[in-house]
């Protein structure tokens, strides 16, 4: 078994690998996210730090494991949080959080051990060679201590394959949580899936969403295949965002019938949860694959505004995605409180996430820069051009920050900017240089 050196050793070695790779290396091993855990010792009182990994995750709760090899003691971190469960945990590399440290019972024990174990059987070697029953820990963010999250949209055109690369690695670079991208047919932009497998290839942190993607136009069996592919190949880091779609025009090129397409929806995605449960989609088929890296699929959220849509979400999905050009805050609670009331209806435990998405310009001229890309992107309705034009999108670091904190004091989960100006990069780096300093 490894020896208090060895394992500090290590430790030193992994912050010293993500540190001279720019962070581009040592946020995930063997397959599973790196956590850097913070615990007060319990003897000195002083913040003690040490790399860990994550062979399992449900939602926001990141599950570790008090393996330390297979020895016969438990590891000092987790002699820590016994005594004090109040943990800061940096996970991917992402920013430090206050969460709260939790062993799991014996009954959540016998749930989570054979999921963790099927896919990393080296725990499994570790109880073999240990009488004491490896605990398992449960990090779950502090209501308190927790910070909306923070994301950025992909703006809706065709990034070269040098552009996009630049775009998704400066994401990666912080202080961002996800990139995520829409869809369209009728308009010069790329295809999310595609565009999303890239960015799982070039990064290591960050999560990945479609936002969204238009399910009724797409056939439920391959589209649960290349879900299932990019959870694989993220990491578990991929959301999967759904809507209806609102284009008609879209549904002409793909082609598909617009009308019933609430009722096709629902039956697609019950149809693509069971082909990730490893059932067959339809009766008298066959199971399709590869089975997802996330237990069960990708995480679903729907994106929707009319309360149909919103109660859907609350009886099908993770959460939802409510979008406006409005920066009110309200505006996206009572949609929520929609989809949580139909949660609550369908007997689910926990709660839906809330992501909320709006526009934002900085730089020279950039209110007028906002009016002209939502006059060209939005032409088809001038209705909604209108309600855009009288939105208060953030154009102004002042009102960016002022945006971020009503979102976060509201309870968001997180909150999306998506770009409108033409210099794409020279957006996201002004972005950066206002959200960091919050």
């Amino acid at each position: 078994m490894p020896s208090d050196a060895a394992l500090k050793l290590m430790n030193r070695t992994h912050r010293v690998l993500i540190a001279v790779s720019g962070g581009r290396l040592g946020r995930s091993f063997s397959g599973m996210p790196v956590v850097e855990l913070t615990t007060i010792g319990r003897k000195s009182g002083q913040p003690r730090s040490c790399m860990l990994t994550s062979p399992y995750q449900e939602g926001d709760r990141t599950y570790i494991v008090a393996s330390r090899g297979g020895d016969d003691q438990n590891p000092a971190w987790f002699l820590n949080l016994t005594d004090n469960p109040e943990v800061t945990a940096s996970i991917r590399g992402g920013a430090a959080q206050k969460m709260h440290a939790e062993v799991v019972p014996p009954d959540e024990r016998a749930r989570v051990w054979p999921l963790i174990t099927s896919k990393h059987t080296n725990y499994a070697n570790y109880q073999k060679k240990t009488q004491r029953e490896i605990p398992v820990v449960i990090l779950t963010p502090d209501s308190e201590g927790m910070r909306v999250k923070i994301g950025v949209g992909l703006p809706m055109k065709a990034l070269s394959r040098r552009e996009l690369l630049g775009f998704v690695r400066r994401v990666e670079a912080g202080p961002f949580d996800s990139v995520s991208l829409g869809q369209r047919l009728t308009f010069a932009t790329n295809d999310p899936m595609v565009a999303l497998t890239f960015a799982a290839a070039v990064t290591e942190r960050v999560r990945l969403l479609t936002s969204v993607l238009c399910l009724p136009y797409h056939k439920e069996g391959v589209l649960a295949q290349q879900a299932a592919t990019l959870d694989r190949l993220s990491e578990g880091r991929f959301s999967f965002g759904l809507g209806l779609g609102g284009r008609p025009s879209d549904f002409a090129v793909a082609p598909e019938v617009w009308a019933g397409r609430g009722e096709r929806f629902e039956q697609q995605l019950i149809a693509m949860k069971r082909c990730w449960q490893g059932l067959e989609p339809f009766e008298g088929t066959e199971p399709v694959g590869p089975p997802p890296y996330t237990p069960g699929g990708p995480e679903v959220i729907i994106g929707g505004m009319t309360p149909k849509a919103l109660e859907r979400a609350g009886r099908l999905a993770d959460g939802i995605r409510s979008f406006s050009f409005a920066t009110d805050v309200s505006e996206h609670l009572e949609r929520y409180a929609i989809t949580l009331a139909s949660w609550q209806a369908a007997g689910r435990e926990g709660r839906p996430k809330l992501i909320a998405a709006t526009h934002f310009a900085l730089g020279p001229d950039a209110r007028q820069t906002y009016e002209a890309h939502v006059s060209r992107y939005y032409g088809y309705d001038s209705s909604l051009v209108a309600t855009a034009l009288a939105g208060d999108s953030p154009t102004s670091p002042d009102a960016i920050l002022s945006t971020i904190e009503r979102f976060a004091e509201a309870g968001v989960d997180e909150l999306v900017f998506t770009a409108t100006t033409a210099d794409t990069m020279a957006s996201l780096d002004r972005l950066a240089e206002v959200v960091s300093v919050r």
